[in-house]
Order: C-alpha cells, then structure tokens, then sequence
C-alpha cells in the first residue's frame, strides 16, 4: 500500500507542476492577445495596402504582357514579376468513366494511366482471431500492459499538451524541447 501512497503524492506533485504550467501559458497568451489586440489596426491597415497595391500591380502587368516576352520575369526591388506559363489543371466528374475510357480507348497505357490498389483493411483485419491472423503473417504488437498518466483534458490541459509537445519551442526559447 505504501507503493500506491507514493504513486499518489507524485501524482499530486505532477498535477500541481502542470497547473502551474498552464497558468503560465494562460498568462502568456493573455499578453499575446493584448498586443495583437493593440496593433490589430496598423496591421490590418498594412494588409489591406498591400493587397490593393497587389491587385494593381497585377493588372498592370497583366495589360502590359508584351514587355515580358524576353525575358518572361524581371526582378524589381527584390521582387519577381511577370509572367509564367500556368500548370492547367485536370478535371473530370467521373473517376469510374475515365477509367473505363481509358481502358476502351488507350488499353496500351491501362496500367501506366490508371492506379489499381490492393491494401489490407487494418479495422477488418482487428476483428479476426489470433489464429487466422498468425495464418496471414500479421502479428498484433504493443498489446501489453503500458503505463497511463492522462490527465481530464479541459481546454487548458489540451494547449499545455500541445506546449508540451511543440518541436518548434526551441525557436521561441532557444532552448531544446523537453
């Protein structure tokens, strides 16, 4: 019994180094949204102009296509303009009917123009005894017993797991993520 007492005063300890987490992280993001809500109008002022002066620029550029002939882009100011040669896009309403016009009509480039997948059904395959699955060569791992340690997640405990798990704290901090 003493073992379980101990797990329980860890538990606490963790508990409590979590709640103090989150309080932290609500801090921070109570100041962030304070300085967003602070410079939101100088910023959405400097979109805004940005986005008018793109639209101009690319109808300029647009009305003016015969001095991109050669070279098709200039770089100005460090920015690239001009003109470039769209990609076009594919389209069909029918997956079933192209495939079955390809194989009428291009029956050579069948298996080059069409993808035929054959996958095992991983929740199908959960449901079949241990025997027929030995049979087929699939072996089910990590099936024993793991430790738990899951908090009740309210929606602060949710961004101090995503705090806690962000690959990219090491760019705020300058630190390496635990």
């Amino acid at each position: 019994m003493t073992a379980l007492h101990e797990i329980e005063n860890q538990t606490r300890a963790y508990a409590d180094a979590r709640r103090e987490l989150a309080e932290r992280i609500e801090h921070c993001t109570q100041e962030v949204r304070e300085v967003k809500r602070r410079h939101y109008r100088k910023l959405k002022a400097a979109a805004d102009k940005v986005g008018q002066l793109r639209a101009v620029l690319h109808h300029e550029i647009a009305r003016s296509s015969e001095c991109f002939d050669k070279p098709r882009t200039r770089l100005f100011h460090g920015v690239r303009v001009g003109l470039t040669k769209g990609k076009g896009r594919l389209h069909y309403d029918d997956d079933a009917r192209v495939v079955q016009l390809i194989e009428r009509k291009l029956p050579d480039q069948f298996e080059v123009l069409v993808k035929t997948t054959q996958k095992p059904i991983k929740n199908a395959l959960a449901g079949l005894s241990a025997d027929d699955l030995s049979r087929i060569g699939v072996t089910v791992e990590d099936a024993g017993d793991e430790v738990v340690i899951k908090d009740a997640k309210s929606d602060i405990e949710k961004f101090v797991d995503a705090f806690m798990n962000d690959d990219d704290i090491a760019d705020v901090t300058g630190e390496e993520a635990a």
